[in-house]
């Protein structure tokens, strides 16, 4: 579904990355590549960091919608926050703006 608030977000490949689902369905992410971790968790705030770890969420996946109901709902964080939040991933990267596709592409590691 499509909300207000919502952001149709893209997810690039992401090599280093494998889903895994397990009989009980729970999902969880590895194989990520620590060095690059690392500089994604210093140039991140912690909300910021939160938001990432929302995209990065959706692996595996074409495509989801941005959602600050759903950052409230797991992480605690405010609607604005996840805005701002949001809008400095774009900015650093993470999140590219595509015209072509109405959308953004999710770069996990950005610039790095």
């Amino acid at each position: 579904m499509n909300y207000a608030n919502q952001k149709r977000v893209y997810i690039d490949k992401i090599e280093t990355a494998k889903m895994y689902n397990s009989k009980d369905e729970k999902q969880f992410l590895h194989s990520l590549s620590w060095d690059k971790l690392l500089s994604i968790t210093r140039e991140l705030n912690g909300n910021e960091f939160k938001i990432w770890l929302y995209c990065m969420k959706w692996t595996g996946e074409d495509a989801f919608y941005f959602s600050p109901a759903a950052l409230l709902n797991d992480f605690g964080i405010s609607e604005s926050t996840a805005q701002r939040g949001f809008k400095r991933l774009e900015e650093l990267g993470y999140l590219v703006k595509d015209s072509k596709i109405q959308g953004y592409n999710f770069r996990p590691y950005g610039r790095h």
